[in-house]
């Protein structure tokens, strides 16, 4: 009995050891695959990070700012780039709300882009309506009000666009650590 006990023991030694390899050999490239997505999601945060910072610069150094050279509108409203919109969803790995926030963003830089053109064209008509029914006219006073209300719109989405940047940045910056 004792010697059947020896013989089997090199065998016993062999699958023990085979088995720890195969446990420290999974474990060892599991570490490595979440190694790899974390540094995966952390690239996707950094190039979307990216991306708010050009919306906001493309917005201006002033937020709120319009500025009209020979009756051309010299402001540009900015978009999501084609290029960043295949990361979003991936961005949702790294925050819940991240996807949610860039739908909010592409709907108010929309917003942002009709109310600038209705505030263009209120700027247009007052600069018109001079010549035509004089400067002291109560229909010159009205585009002058029709403008101005156009004005506070505008700044008002533009503030909704800074905030919801804002909050992309803050999710996005919480991870890549940038």
């Amino acid at each position: 009995m004792l010697t059947n006990a020896l013989v089997d023991a090199p065998s016993c030694i062999s699958w023990m050891t085979l088995l720890v390899g195969a446990i420290i050999g999974f474990l060892g490239s599991r570490a490595t695959a979440w190694r790899d997505r974390q540094i995966h999601l952390k690239k996707i945060a950094r190039n979307l990070i990216q991306e708010t910072r050009r919306i906001r610069d493309e917005l201006g150094k002033r937020p709120g700012t319009i500025v009209f050279l020979g009756g051309q509108d010299a402001f540009a409203v900015p978009s999501i780039h084609p290029w960043m919109q295949t990361l979003v969803p991936e961005a949702a790995l790294i925050h819940g709300d991240i996807v949610g926030d860039f739908m909010r963003l592409d709907r108010e830089l929309h917003n942002l882009a009709i109310v600038r053109g209705w505030y263009q064209e209120a700027v247009k008509l007052c600069d018109v309506m001079p010549a035509t029914y004089g400067a002291e006219s109560e229909k010159y006073r009205d585009a002058k009000n029709e403008a101005a209300e156009k004005r506070v719109e505008f700044e008002e989405a533009n503030a909704r666009v800074i905030a919801l940047l804002a909050g992309i940045d803050q999710h996005l910056k919480s991870h890549s650590r940038v």
